[in-house]
């Protein structure tokens, strides 16, 4: 179930369940009256074979996403001659529309059509970001390329000329700019100029930023590690260190010769990554580290900007999981209380 944006209206997967459900169910009821032809009986009995390997029983995801304007909803759909295209759906009356063909979503010098796999809308409506091309990384397929389209110019961007993928791109609040990260440091592109900067500038195999290592996605489910400010001016993020944390490897015996994989994984009674988070001002490309003790084992379970450009929520947990706090940290200054 999805509240629209601004919660005039929800969509709802399970009144499809039920509507797919209930007919079974009374056909089942009917074919015990002693008319029922025995053919009807077969077809339409309750069995294992029918719930685990039929469709009968499938429950029906809604994967749409709300458009702005809270009256409909858009969606992805393979398009006729490869590609695909996004649809709108009317919340009110279920009338779709092509919002962008699969002919649009071409880059420039080739021919070949994107092919999306998931999308986001700017807050003003007017543009989409286009996530494409994904690859693996470690549990997820969280990196990939990313794109821009422009629902009013019909015009489509890539987020990033260079090469490598991107991950967890996001568009500015005032849709003007994109960042990402890319090889563990936070990036922003310039829609209008093109122009490309690098926000961070030490990541690399100990080092991330804007992204988590292993155990932060295991444990607390947190891989995407940066958050845009109301106003646009400053991207706080996580950092952390991975050094303390020894090297695991995985041995992949199933080949001829069999392969180590290294992952920096931290066994029971040694030490995790350290964890700071920061906020970069990118008039100037400072970041203001926010004062957390740097004498105690935590994790920063989760950080959000405090419904304002000014302060930054964080939630810290012991490593036992048993104690939370929550402070507001001050983005000019780096405060907290």
């Amino acid at each position: 179930m999805l509240w629209s944006p601004v919660n005039r209206v929800r969509a709802r997967a399970p009144i499809g369940l039920v509507r797919r459900a209930a007919a079974p169910l009374a056909i089942a009821t009917l074919v015990w009256l002693p008319s029922a032809p025995l053919a009807a009986q077969t077809a339409s009995q309750l069995s294992l074979a029918r719930i685990h390997a039929g469709g009968d029983f499938e429950a029906r995801g809604f994967t749409g996403t709300w458009m702005t304007d809270s009256e409909g909803w858009a969606l992805t759909e393979e398009a006729e001659g490869g590609g695909t295209s996004l649809v709108r759906v009317e919340a009110a009356t279920g009338a779709r529309s092509v919002l962008v063909g699969a002919g649009e979503l071409v880059p420039s010098g080739t021919s070949e059509r994107l092919s999306v796999e998931s999308f986001s809308f700017s807050a003003d409506g007017r543009k989409v970001l286009l996530f494409t091309d994904s690859e693996q990384v470690w549990r997820a397929r969280t990196r990939g390329k990313y794109w821009v389209f422009d629902l009013q110019a019909r015009t489509l961007t890539p987020v990033s000329r260079a090469s490598g993928g991107q991950m967890f791109a996001k568009l500015s609040p005032d849709a003007l700019k994109v960042a990402f990260v890319r090889d563990h440091d936070l990036w922003l592109t310039d829609l209008v100029s093109g122009e490309e900067r690098r926000l961070t500038n030490d990541g690399g195999e100990a080092i991330i930023n804007g992204t988590t290592d292993w155990v932060y996605e295991e444990e607390l489910g947190l891989r995407d590690a940066f958050r845009w400010s109301p106003d646009g001016s400053r991207i706080a993020y996580w950092q952390l260190d991975q050094s303390p944390v020894r090297k695991y490897y995985l041995i992949d015996e199933t080949r001829l010769y069999p392969e180590l994989t290294p992952i920096r994984y931290p066994k029971a009674g040694t030490e995790n990554s350290t964890v700071r988070v920061g906020s970069v001002d990118l008039s100037t490309g400072r970041t203001t580290w926010f004062e957390l003790d740097p004498n105690r084992a935590y994790y920063v379970a989760r950080m959000e900007w405090a419904g304002n450009s000014d302060q930054v929520v964080i939630q810290t947990l012991n490593r036992h999981q048993n104690r939370l706090e929550l402070l507001f940290g001050e983005a000019a200054t780096g405060a907290t209380r």
